[in-house]
């Protein structure tokens, strides 16, 4: 039996902590919601999984010499797939009939894996699935919004000056996502002596209908900034600062 010494040890869960890491930074980044499993959570399951191997592998060393004694080391690794499944169902949710935080629960599962390759010393393995698993929780992303363009979801955020007869300022806005047969699912108003801030949220719909009804919202004269998310169904994007339209 190969004797592990503390440097290699300490080595392995830091490599182990530092994949998830990265992966968990591409959750979080990706998330709006400042719960979500995240840099902190991910490296603290890269980690605690290489941690659980190594004590697979090299922790009962003492036994292994004994005759009553037989060890197995997969038993407490092989245990850690189990486990992760219940963290990853922690980080789904069921929210007006949508599944929301499939993709955050398979990166919690893959990068236990990470962190399993980490904890018996195969760093390059190691690394290349982590780089993989950041390929396909990037690159696919516009592929897939280009592939399922009625699946995407949008949040619209605008800005509109205060209107001096004191009318609704949401009725111009409603009348031209009502002529693009467009129904938002959520409408929220917040109004001030500055205007009001005005945020649609729209559920399956096509990129090109988003589109026209942004363009015919930066052409009222009252919007005097807007930004828009489009989100994938299962998880959210930090919104980017407000764009001003160009008077």
């Amino acid at each position: 039996m190969i004797a592990l010494t503390a440097g290699d040890f300490l080595l392995r869960l830091f490599v182990a902590a530092l994949l998830g890491l990265l992966v968990g930074l591409e959750r979080e980044y990706r998330s709006d919601s400042p719960r979500a499993a995240g840099m902190r959570t991910l490296a603290l399951v890269s980690m605690g999984s290489a941690l659980f191997t190594i004590l697979s592998a090299y922790g009962f060393v003492a036994f292994t010499s004994a005759l009553y004694a037989r060890t197995d080391p997969s038993r407490i690794a092989a245990q850690i797939v189990t486990g992760i499944g219940f963290l990853g169902a922690g980080a789904i949710l069921l929210h007006k009939q949508m599944v929301r935080g499939l993709t955050t629960a398979a990166a919690v599962w893959a990068i236990a894996a990470v962190g399993m390759a980490s904890g018996l010393g195969l760093f390059v393995e190691a690394a290349g699935a982590t780089v993989l698993a950041l390929a396909v929780l990037e690159l696919l992303r516009p592929v897939e919004a280009r592939l399922f363009p009625h699946h995407q979801q949008s949040r619209i955020r605008l800005r509109v000056n205060p209107t001096g007869d004191k009318s609704d300022p949401l009725e111009p806005i409603r009348t031209i996502y009502r002529e693009l047969h467009l129904v938002p699912r959520k409408v929220t108003v917040v109004e001030s002596e500055r205007g009001a801030m005005i945020e649609l949220h729209f559920a399956r719909h096509r990129a090109d209908d988003l589109t026209a009804l942004v363009q015919r919202l930066r052409a009222l004269p009252q919007v005097t900034a807007i930004r828009t998310e489009i989100l994938l169904p299962d998880e959210g994007k930090q919104p980017p600062p407000f764009t001003r339209r160009s008077s």
